[in-house]
C-alpha cells in the first residue's frame, strides 16, 4: 500500500510542478529574447527598497504586501514573436479567471487592469499596455485591498510605472 502511495506521488508530481502560474512561463519563456526586456525585483529587495523610505506613510503601508513584481516589454511594434505574446497573455487570463478590473483607451494606446482574489484579498494585478512600439506586461502579487491599488497609483505618475497612476481613481 505505502509503495503504491509513492508511486502515485510521483507520478503526480509532474501535475504539480505544471500548475506553475502563467506569469512565470512567460517570464521564461520571452526573458533574454530579442526585443524583450525583463524586470524582475524581489520580495526581499522590495521589502529592503521599503525600508529606507519610513517616512512615507504610504510605503509603511504597502511593506511586506507586495511579495512578487515583474515587468515584460516587448519593443516591437510588429512581429511574429510579439503578437504570439499578446495572444498568449490574453488567453490566459480567461483561462485563469481573472477579472477585469479597468481599461483605459487613449488613442491608439489601451491600457487594461486585471485581478485575481482569494477571498477578500487581491492576490495578483496585472497590468497589460498596449502602445504603437510596445507592449508591457506587469505583474504584482501579494495581499492587497482596493485601497492599498490606489495608493500605489497616486505615487507612479512618471517613469517605467506611469500606467500604475490610472489606478489612483478606484478608491472613490
Amino acid at each position: 500500500m505505502k509503495k503504491a502511495l509513492f508511486i502515485l506521488l510521483l507520478a503526480a508530481l509532474p501535475f504539480f510542478a505544471g500548475a506553475q502560474d502563467f506569469i512565470d512561463n512567460l517570464f521564461s519563456k520571452y526573458a533574454g529574447k530579442e526585443n524583450f526586456t525583463s524586470i524582475v525585483i524581489s520580495k526581499d529587495l522590495l521589502d529592503f527598497a521599503f525600508s529606507f523610505d519610513k517616512q512615507d506613510s504610504v510605503i509603511e503601508q504597502l511593506k511586506g504586501k507586495i511579495s512578487d513584481l515583474k515587468i515584460l516589454i516587448s519593443n516591437s511594434s510588429k512581429n511574429d514573436i510579439s503578437d504570439g505574446f499578446t495572444n498568449e497573455i490574453m488567453t490566459n487570463i480567461n483561462k485563469n479567471n481573472y477579472l477585469s478590473l479597468m481599461e483605459i483607451l487613449d488613442g491608439k494606446d489601451k491600457v487594461n487592469f486585471y485581478i485575481k482574489k482569494e477571498n477578500d484579498k487581491i492576490v495578483h494585478l496585472l497590468l497589460i499596455a498596449f502602445e504603437e512600439n510596445e507592449k508591457v506586461l506587469l505583474s504584482l502579487k501579494g495581499q492587497f485591498t482596493m485601497k492599498d491599488l490606489a495608493e500605489i497609483g497616486k505615487d507612479s505618475n512618471e517613469g517605467s510605472f506611469h500606467h500604475l497612476s490610472h489606478l489612483k481613481s478606484i478608491d472613490k
